[in-house]
Order: C-alpha cells, then sequence, then structure tokens
C-alpha cells in the first residue's frame, strides 16, 4: 500500500520570488512611466511645467528642479517605449557593475549636464527625455570590458552606430525635433566614466605577493664503498665504546703491502 505524502505542494509563489535586482534602473523606469502615465490623464498638468527643462530666470526655483526632472518626461509613447526598452536593457548590467549609488550619481550629474547645456546655448529650445541617460548608460556598458591600452571594438561601433547620425544630425540644415545633444552628452558622460572607472581600478587594485622561494633541493645520496680486504668497518661509536684509533694513511698503505705480501 502506497503511503500517501501528507507534506502540502508549494504553490509557484514560494517556489519564486520576485527580485528587486536592479534598485535604481527599476525605480527610474518606475518613475517615468507614472509621468507619462499622468500625463496622458491630465494633459498639460504637470510635464510643461515641471519635467520640461527651458529656461526662464534665475529667480525661478523650478528652473533648477528641470536641470534634472527633465529625463523623466517623454513626449509620446514611441519616445517613452525606446529610451525604457534601452534602460530596461543595460540598466541592470551596467548597475550590478558600478553599483547603484554610482549609477544614481552618474544620472543626476548627466541630467544636469545636458539640461545646463540646453539652459545656456539653446534657450529657447524645451528639453524633456530619457534619450542622453540611455545613450549614457551604452556607453558605460561598452565600458565593461576596456582595459588599459586596450580599446575594446565593441565600443567603436557603439560610438559610430548610436553617435554618428546625432553628430551628423547637428550640423544638418533641417533640425528633426530630436536632442541630438543630449545624445552625444550622455554618450561622452558615459565613456568618461567608464574610462575613469578602469584607471581607478587598476591603480587601487592590489599587488600581488612575491613569488615564493624555489624549494631546497634534495641533499645528494650517499654512496657506499665496499670495504678493502682485512679493512674492519667501524662507526664513531665503536671509537668511542672500544678505543679504537682509526689507522693512518702510512699504516693503512703498509697493512695494505703486507697483505698483498703475505697473501
Amino acid at each position: 500500500m502506497e503511503k500517501k505524502d501528507d507534506k502540502p505542494r508549494k504553490s509557484f509563489f514560494e517556489h519564486w520570488r520576485f527580485s528587486y535586482n536592479a534598485p535604481v534602473t527599476l525605480t527610474f523606469i518606475f518613475i517615468c512611466a507614472a509621468v507619462f502615465l499622468l500625463e496622458a490623464l491630465f494633459p498639460n498638468l504637470v510635464m510643461q511645467s515641471a519635467f520640461t527643462c527651458y529656461r526662464t530666470n534665475f529667480g525661478d526655483p523650478m528652473q533648477y528642479i528641470r536641470l534634472f526632472t527633465h529625463v523623466l518626461g517623454h513626449k509620446n509613447w514611441d519616445h517613452f517605449f525606446g529610451n525604457i526598452t534601452l534602460i530596461l536593457l543595460i540598466g541592470p548590467i551596467v548597475e550590478e557593475k558600478y553599483r547603484s549609488l554610482k549609477l544614481l550619481l552618474i544620472i543626476i550629474i548627466t541630467a544636469g549636464i545636458t539640461g545646463l547645456y540646453y539652459v545656456i546655448f539653446t534657450p529657447d529650445t524645451g528639453l524633456l527625455g530619457a534619450s542622453g541617460i540611455a545613450l549614457m548608460l551604452v556607453l558605460l556598458g561598452s565600458c565593461a570590458n576596456f582595459s588599459v591600452k586596450r580599446i575594446p571594438i565593441t565600443m567603436i561601433l557603439v560610438l559610430v552606430c548610436y553617435i554618428g547620425k546625432d553628430i551628423a544630425a547637428l550640423f544638418a540644415k533641417e533640425k528633426s525635433g530630436v536632442a541630438n545633444m543630449a545624445h552625444v552628452l550622455g554618450a561622452v558622460l558615459g565613456a568618461a566614466y567608464g574610462l575613469f572607472e578602469v584607471n581607478h581600478a587598476k591603480k587601487n587594485a592590489p599587488i600581488p605577493p612575491p613569488a615564493a622561494a624555489p624549494a631546497a633541493s634534495p641533499p645528494p645520496p650517499q654512496t657506499y664503498s665496499a670495504p678493502r680486504s682485512g679493512e674492519r668497518i667501524i662507526n664513531d661509536d665503536d671509537e668511542a665504546d672500544h678505543g679504537y684509533r682509526r689507522p693512518s694513511r702510512k699504516e693503512q698503505r703498509k697493512n695494505d703491502y703486507n697483505i698483498n705480501r703475505f697473501g
């Protein structure tokens, strides 16, 4: 008779648990989604005033806040989906390598620099979107295999594919309405921070311990020679205990002569 298993079977959620594996990346995406949903439900409520970077006047406190919050806003679904997909693909890998705090710091720096550039040099243009952050992550991820005196070909291809068209668009006569300079600045900041991390890791690398001295070679094996005829084998204990004196060379030659002579 078979015994029934009295243990209750575990449910799916007891076998598998969700992991918030990339807190900075996921939190950033959730905030962007919340802002996008809020704008979709209530158009022109907060997008223009809080999540679009443009110049007003130096006494406006929101101008300084928008320098950093403009990366959370997006114009339409295609704009939002393109940036979020790229950040979801690369963000967790970069965050695992560089840690959450460093990634948060470089995101804030990238947002501030791109926002400041557009406020100073293009005061009549509004900037919003996480394209600069996405390109920063792309270049930061391509620097993962970078080593001193070795430039990975993948990083060069990434620069050509992602940044080449943006640099060409900067010199085009017809403007496409895309923040190409934000892409370029994000990529440059990502590559610069990646190279800084490589050099910093090399300088702080632990010095390997000195090589151990080679082991001493074993002593050569002792050889044994058969005693001559008539020679007594003694050791040091025999001399000390019985008072036996080892014959000198002259006496040994005389003994050998007598043995050979008299047979």
